[in-house]
């Protein structure tokens, strides 16, 4: 086995795992770093097949714009809304784990059969030896120049994508910030105009205290 199948098995492991852990953390912030490992580890893949410069750019983009994207969306919302199973203690939540039909035994089955088709394909195929073509020049200015100009349409395309992607998130952000200023503001008139336990409710017992301890002095000196 040589040196590049070894680093190729850590970095598919280091992805695999990521990916697993993205979906199965009781914590979203958690996720999020496993996101970034997933990432980081596509990332060595691609300077394992000699492409140094889409490595660089994976980094870029999906560690340094999208991740930080994600970030910011955890950050900015409602606590409550992201609060999972980590109050659970361990063996209920692998008793979930195990029981559950997303994380238990349907992915299992699934992975069992796919990897048993693709081994069974594998072995029956008679696949012929391909010839490896000329390879493609790592050039930055190459890249830069057929992305402006072969590939102009397309780019914008995904730019626009983004900028909506990005004015969406904003838009939900502020709503939902108004919404929860509007709900705070009628739960604070409410309680000063119908006397909830916030409000008229703490002068009342107050008030009722004050009546016990007159009534109490008054039959002291009768």
């Amino acid at each position: 086995m040589t040196g590049a199948a070894v680093i190729f098995a850590i970095l598919a492991a280091v992805v695999l795992l990521g990916a697993w852990r993205v979906v199965t953390s009781e914590q979203i912030a958690h996720s999020a770093l496993f996101l970034g490992l997933t990432f980081v580890g596509m990332a060595g893949l691609f300077v394992l097949l000699q492409a140094p410069t889409f490595a660089l750019l994976h980094v870029l983009v999906y560690v340094g714009a999208i991740l930080t994207v994600v970030v910011f969306a955890i950050m900015l919302s409602d606590p409550e809304e992201l609060r999972g199973a980590g109050d659970l203690p361990p063996g209920e939540r692998l008793r979930r784990r195990l029981l559950s039909p997303y994380y238990g035994w349907i992915p299992v089955v699934v992975a069992g059969v796919l990897v048993a088709v693709v081994l069974a394909s594998l072995a029956a195929a008679q696949l012929p030896r391909v010839p490896l073509g000329e390879p493609v020049a790592d050039d930055l200015r190459a890249i830069g120049r057929d992305m402006f100009t072969r590939y102009a349409l397309p780019f914008e395309v995904a730019s626009l994508a983004l900028l909506a992607a990005l004015i969406g998130a904003i838009g939900l952000t502020r709503r939902n910030t108004s919404e929860e200023r509007g709900r705070t503001g009628r739960d604070t008139a409410a309680g000063a105009g119908t006397g909830t336990p916030d409000g008229a409710g703490r002068n009342g017992s107050a008030a009722a205290g004050r009546a016990g301890t007159a009534g109490a002095a008054g039959e002291v000196s009768r």
